[in-house]
């Protein structure tokens, strides 16, 4: 097994001016920035991978601000293909 844990985050930033009929104030540009935790483990035999994340955003620009978490499970598997 191979754990993992570390900090981690996003920062999202919007480049161009809205436009548009539905576009109130088109030169605010949304933003908004995280920061957070991933916990993980792999395994190499069966070859899976749980992961973690919880992220707290901050500073939130004309959209919603709130709390992100997420389970993450993935898992290898083969298919084998037989011909006569």
């Amino acid at each position: 097994m191979l754990p993992e844990v570390g900090p981690t985050g996003y920062s999202s930033l919007q480049v161009s001016d809205d436009s548009g009929k539905y576009a109130l104030n088109g030169s605010v540009h949304d933003r908004v920035h995280a920061t957070g935790v991933q916990a993980g483990m792999t395994s190499m035999k069966p070859v899976m991978m749980l992961n973690f994340d919880r992220f707290q955003e901050f500073s939130a620009v004309d959209q919603f601000q709130g709390t992100s978490i997420a389970v993450n499970y993935a898992l290898k598997f083969s298919i084998i293909w037989r011909t006569h």
